[in-house]
Formats: structure tokens, C-alpha cells, sequence
């Protein structure tokens, strides 16, 4: 059980309500989990480079329908809160929903369990210029492998529309992972993404000195966007700015994740992401990740 929570996890954002006994009508889940991003401005350059630690607060409901003995549609409601420690320009609330559908074509051990979901959310940033809703259609499919190993793999397009135009973004992404069950209360899991379409990054126009950034002018040119960084420039020194360019995008996540009893786990992680920008706009992050996750 832990480790399939921690394979929905990883597919759904937390959404552990997805994955918890299907035979609750109703079910609630929460997480806390401590964040570290080496690279928040996602950026190119190592003077650019902003880098911090957030705590990240989440809960939801969702209510289980079954039309059929292999389907169950969940309807799911859900909060989040993010500060950090730093550069509280970033701190947010989010308020979502999700719409679920699971099913089944055949009944079995290996049989393969199909899941699409449909979500909307609303991020309220502390600086409006990033305030956001956010729409997103993912698809997947997960099948027992062997008795110790699950696998899935899906696709997932994402729009978001911002109060600034920098931050108006879309894209596509595919994913595979795997959730090993090392033991009945722990599990080791992988996950890979590709991801094509839009990024935003934030770069100094104007560093500290006054001395113009003049460097910058080739990623600016390939820019589909371009403004002031509002967040940046309210929390640091210098001229900020924010642009979006197409982009492409890797990601792995390692994690671990151990259960105690069959409402709690906890869980740590760690994301690199690679990516590759027009205007040779190349950049990278990493992420760590540990929490309590809970489902009731």
C-alpha cells in the first residue's frame, strides 16, 4: 500500500486520496513537506542563481463514485500553502479541483488499471504578476509487473494563464515510473519526464553595480515574452527581468518513501531537471523533497 501511495504521489501531486481504500466513500489526505530549489529563477547564468527552502502545506477531499465493479470516479477538492523562507515574493495558496476516472478492462493480478484526470487551480502568489490558473489533462497507465514492482507511464498537457505575460504557459509532458516495494513498509521508486513547450526564467538586466548585463541580449532576442520580474526586483538588488521560450525539459526523481500503519508515510526525494531553451537559454535545478503524507 505505501508504495502505491507513493507512486500516485509522484503521478498525481499528493492526490493519496486516488490511491487510498476505494471502498470510503469519502476520503481525506494532507501533506507537510520541507522544499529546497537550488535554482528558483531557473537560470542560465550562476550570478543569476537564486536559490531556497520553502514548507509546503497541503489537504484535500474527494468523494468516490463507482458506476461499475472496475471503474470509480473521484471528484476531489484540495488547498495548498507554500512560504519560504527568503524570498517571500514566492509564498503562495493554491485552491484546486480534480475530476478522476479509473478503470479496468479486465480483472486480474497484472491487469492494467487506465486513469484520466482533469484539474483546475488557482495559485495566488504574494507578487499578482504571477497569479495564476492553472488547467491540466493527464492520462496513464500503471501495471503490476511482478509481485515487488509496479509500472506506469502516461502524458499530461498543461495551460496556465497569468496576470503577467511572461508567465502564460504551455506544454506537453510524458512520464514512465516504477514503485519497487523493497518490504511491506518500504518503497523505493524512479520517475522520468520529457516535457516540450513553454518555460519562463529570470535574469539581471542590470547587476547590482549598475553595469548593464549586455550578455543577455541573445536569450532576450529568442524570448516569445519579456517584463520586469516584479518578485525579484522587490526582493534584490539589480534590474530584473522575466522572459518565456520554447524550451525542452528532462526530469528524474528518486524517492523513498516508508509507511506507518495505513494512514501515514514518510517521504524523501530528489528531482534534477535539465533544461534545454532557444537562444541557448540551458539551465538546470535541483530539488529535494521530504514529508509526512497522510490519508484518512
Amino acid at each position: 500500500m505505501q508504495g502505491r501511495m507513493a507512486m500516485c504521489g509522484l503521478l498525481l501531486g499528493a492526490s493519496a486520496a486516488v490511491c487510498a481504500n476505494e471502498d470510503m466513500p469519502v476520503v481525506f489526505d494532507g501533506e507537510l513537506t520541507y522544499v529546497a530549489d537550488d535554482n528558483l529563477s531557473r537560470a542560465e547564468r550562476e550570478r543569476d542563481r537564486l536559490g531556497d527552502q520553502s514548507l509546503l502545506a497541503s489537504a484535500g477531499a474527494a468523494l468516490r463514485f463507482s458506476p461499475g465493479f472496475k471503474s470509480a470516479i473521484n471528484i476531489r477538492g484540495f488547498a495548498e500553502a507554500e512560504k519560504y523562507e527568503n524570498i517571500r515574493s514566492l509564498d503562495r495558496t493554491t485552491y484546486g479541483g480534480q475530476a478522476i476516472v479509473r478503470g479496468q478492462t479486465r480483472l486480474g493480478y497484472t491487469a492494467p488499471v487506465y486513469q484520466l484526470s482533469v484539474t483546475a487551480q488557482s495559485d495566488d502568489y504574494a507578487t499578482d504578476q504571477r497569479d495564476s490558473t492553472v488547467y491540466a489533462v493527464q492520462a496513464f497507465v500503471q501495471r503490476r509487473l511482478t509481485d515487488d514492482m509496479t509500472g506506469s507511464a502516461g502524458l499530461e498537457v498543461q495551460q496556465r494563464k497569468s496576470d503577467g505575460t511572461v508567465f502564460d504557459t504551455e506544454h506537453g509532458r510524458i512520464f514512465a515510473n516504477l514503485d519497487y516495494a523493497m518490504s511491506d513498509v518500504l518503497s523505493l521508486y524512479g520517475a522520468y519526464s520529457f516535457m516540450h513547450g513553454d518555460t519562463f526564467s529570470s535574469a539581471q538586466l542590470v547587476l547590482c553595480n549598475g553595469v548593464p548585463a549586455n550578455d543577455i541580449f541573445g536569450l532576450v532576442a529568442a524570448s516569445d515574452a519579456l517584463e520586469p520580474d516584479d518578485a525579484f526586483n522587490d526582493e534584490f538588488c539589480g534590474s530584473w527581468i522575466a522572459y518565456r521560450l520554447r524550451a525542452d525539459a528532462h526530469a528524474l526523481v528518486l524517492g523513498l518513501n516508508r509507511g506507518f500503519g495505513h494512514n501515514f508515510s514518510a517521504d524523501l526525494s530528489v528531482q534534477g531537471v535539465s533544461v534545454q531553451g532557444e537562444g541557448n537559454n540551458d539551465y538546470a535545478r535541483t530539488i529535494v523533497r521530504a514529508g509526512i503524507l497522510a490519508r484518512f
